[in-house]
C-alpha cells in the first residue's frame, strides 16, 4: 500500500482496506490527496471487527472527515447527537467544527466547561491559532497586503 501511495497511484492503495490498524492512514492519504468526502465514503463502508471494536474511533474519524469536507453543520449536529456516555467525549471535535464555523467563542466555551482530559490541549490549538490571527491583522505588511500595497 504504501509503494502504491508513494507512486501516486492513491485509488489502488486505499482499495485494500480490510486491516483496520491501516485505516486512519488510508483516511489521512485521502484527505491529503483532497479527497475528504471519498475517505467517508471508506469510512462509511467498513465493516468488520475493527469498526464493530471501535465505535468511538469510528464517529471520531467520521466527525474529523466532515470537519475536512467542509461539512461544519452536519458534523455539529452529529457530535451533539451522540452519546454522552463519558463526560466530555466528544466536546474537543465538536470544538474543532465550531472554529471551522467560525464560531471561535462557542468552541471556547465548550472546551472551557469539558471534564475530557483532552479538553484543555484542544482549548490551547484554539486560542493560539486565534492570536496568531489576530497577530497577522495587527502586523503592518499584512495590513498593507490587504489594501493591494506591494510590499516586497
Amino acid at each position: 500500500m504504501g509503494l502504491l501511495a508513494r507512486q501516486g497511484r492513491i485509488d489502488e492503495a486505499v482499495e485494500d482496506h480490510d486491516n483496520g490498524h491501516v485505516v486512519h492512514w488510508i483516511l489521512e492519504l485521502l484527505v491529503t490527496d483532497g479527497r475528504p468526502g471519498r475517505a467517508l465514503e471508506v469510512l462509511d463502508n467498513l465493516t468488520g471487527g475493527w469498526v464493530d471494536g471501535h465505535p468511538e474511533d469510528v464517529q471520531h474519524l467520521r466527525l474529523w472527515l466532515l470537519g475536512q469536507a467542509g461539512r461544519h453543520q452536519e458534523g455539529i449536529a452529529l457530535a451533539t447527537a451522540l452519546p454522552r456516555d463519558e463526560p466530555g467525549l466528544w466536546d474537543s471535535s465538536l470544538a474543532d467544527l465550531l472554529e471551522a464555523d467560525g464560531r471561535a467563542e462557542e468552541a471556547i466555551a465548550v472546551l472551557c466547561s469539558s471534564p475530557h482530559r483532552n479538553a484543555a490541549e484542544s482549548l490551547a490549538g484554539i486560542l493560539v491559532r486565534r492570536s496568531a490571527r489576530r497577530s497577522r491583522r495587527r502586523h503592518p505588511l499584512h495590513r498593507r497586503a490587504a489594501r493591494g500595497v506591494r510590499t516586497g
